[in-house]
């Protein structure tokens, strides 16, 4: 989710923006915000959730790739381009996730201490249909959880410092291996969670509620 004023959003991310409206429950295949290099500045683009590599056939396997390994990122046949030449950083408030418990899963929320944003490791791709109609698409590189949230889910996001973003996203100077030292985990107290009630459960649904927290 990303609902920090736009303002907000610009200065830590070092683009200028005008309107971004807040996000409170994205799910995939829908419009996510990334930050990428574009000549000498950076721009914010809205891409289409769960990546498309040049060579499908279509843009159903974008449903599933949604997110990236970082231990393999760097050859795996659906990311291995967009590692080397097209990472971005996916801005962000927070998170969801769902813990099993029994039949059921329990949803949770994951936001930084403090409240502030943060910006996750990311990859785009542009992808050409059939008929000429040009679709980018971008995914979120994962890795093992800390302590904090292991009990939740066995992954989590690649959460990157801030002054890690000007090397994660110059793919002209730093290639894949520069920037392999920087997926590495956050802090157990960086982020924290809190159980959401199942209102987040509804990809139609798309307001605060999703993250207010379960009281009681």
């Amino acid at each position: 989710m990303l609902c920090s004023p736009a303002n907000t959003v610009g200065t830590m991310f070092g683009v200028d923006i005008e309107l971004l409206p807040p996000r409170w429950n994205i799910t995939p295949t829908q419009s996510v915000a990334i930050i990428r290099s574009a000549a000498s500045e950076r721009e914010l683009a809205l891409l289409r959730w769960g990546l498309v590599p040049s060579w499908s056939k279509d843009l159903k396997s974008g449903a599933r790739l949604i997110n990236a390994r970082s231990e393999t990122v760097g050859v795996k046949p659906s990311f291995r381009a967009a590692m080397q030449s097209r990472r971005c950083v996916v801005p962000a408030d927070g998170y969801y996730e769902w813990m099993r418990d029994g039949d059921v899963k329990r949803p949770f929320c994951m936001r930084r201490v403090g409240g502030e944003p943060f910006g996750m490791a990311g990859l785009w791709e542009s992808w050409t249909s059939p008929v000429g109609e040009i679709v980018q698409t971008c995914c979120i590189l994962t890795c093992s959880p800390n302590r904090t949230l292991a009990s939740i889910h066995d992954r989590m996001p690649v959460i990157l410092g801030e002054v890690d973003f000007d090397q994660w996203l110059q793919v002209d100077r730093y290639d894949v291996p520069e920037v392999e030292p920087l997926m590495r985990l956050c802090s157990e107290d960086y982020l924290h969670a809190f159980e959401v009630s199942s209102h987040v459960n509804r990809p139609a649904n798309d307001d605060q509620t999703c993250c207010e927290p379960i009281v009681g």
